[in-house]
């Protein structure tokens, strides 16, 4: 059984690939802090995660990044941990900070442990989900990670990017994301109000990005309606192998036939 379902519904708006990019927060400039914060009481978290947790969030994914801010120290514990990571986020910055809790281990009022959901996303609008777990302390003027856990969160819906390319254009797949995704902007024939003309689909076929980070084992289940085709076009489902993987991003060729589809319709069969 797959551990998850992903549906995400194509309408022409998407499909004139109007996808706002998710507004990516400064990874902040400021230092280390000079004292932590007082913990709240309990049930009271403040509304913005204070300074040390934020700077200990900051030296968390940048040792994973493989640029750990000025301040920032590691327990070998942690270092170790963090360097297991499989997985580096390489462009991604915090665009959202949940805080679920802060406070103060017992007997050591000088600490503090930490742990949250985090929003990351890149310049593309490319999207996952972190939680974390950190315990650390100030010493010496540096902000010291004593513990760092990390786990991927996934959703079970998300934002798909479409191009539409020619058929004989359709580009092998490509050693990185980046690259895929640089070279469907330059084949891309999506008209500018969207996908509104079905017989483009006789020539032409549909490059999907999946923007947001899925799990291994989720399967894709595509609603593309298209008014102009006589009836909605079946859902596609996409398993594994019918996509490029890049780290949990999903890039798939999607090749439909709206003559198929309406003749389905009229034999009142149904074709995948």
């Amino acid at each position: 059984m797959p551990r998850s379902v992903s549906r995400f519904a194509l309408t022409p708006r998407a499909l004139a690939a109007c996808v706002l990019l998710a507004a990516l927060l400064p990874a902040g400039c400021a230092g280390v802090p000079s004292a932590l914060a007082p913990v709240p009481a309990a049930q009271h978290l403040p509304a913005r995660p204070p300074d040390d947790a934020a700077f200990a969030v900051r030296a968390l994914l940048g040792r994973i990044q493989g640029a750990a801010p000025r301040g920032a120290g590691y327990a070998p514990e942690a270092a170790a941990a963090l360097d297991r990571q499989p997985f580096a986020y390489p462009g991604f910055r915090v665009a959202a900070h949940s805080l679920l809790r802060y406070a103060a281990p017992p007997g050591a009022p000088q600490s503090r442990t930490a742990s949250g959901r985090l929003v990351l996303a890149d310049a593309h609008g490319r999207v996952a989900g972190l939680a974390y777990d950190v315990a650390y302390h100030l010493a010496d003027g540096a902000l010291v990670l004593d513990r760092a856990l990390t786990a991927p969160v996934y959703r079970r819906a998300a934002t798909v990017r479409a191009f539409l390319v020619p058929k004989d254009r359709l580009p092998p797949p490509a050693p990185t994301w980046e690259e895929a995704y640089a070279t469907a902007g330059r084949l891309d024939a999506m008209p500018p109000g969207g996908l509104r003309t079905p017989h483009l689909l006789g020539t032409h076929a549909l490059l999907l990005f999946v923007m947001e980070r899925l799990h291994p084992e989720a399967d894709l289940h595509l609603d593309i309606p298209i008014p102009e085709v006589a009836v909605p076009l079946d859902q596609v489902r996409l398993r594994a192998g019918a996509y490029a993987d890049y780290d949990g991003w999903r890039v798939a060729v999607v090749v439909l036939s709206p003559g198929l589809t309406a003749r389905a319709a009229a034999d009142g069969g149904r074709k995948d």
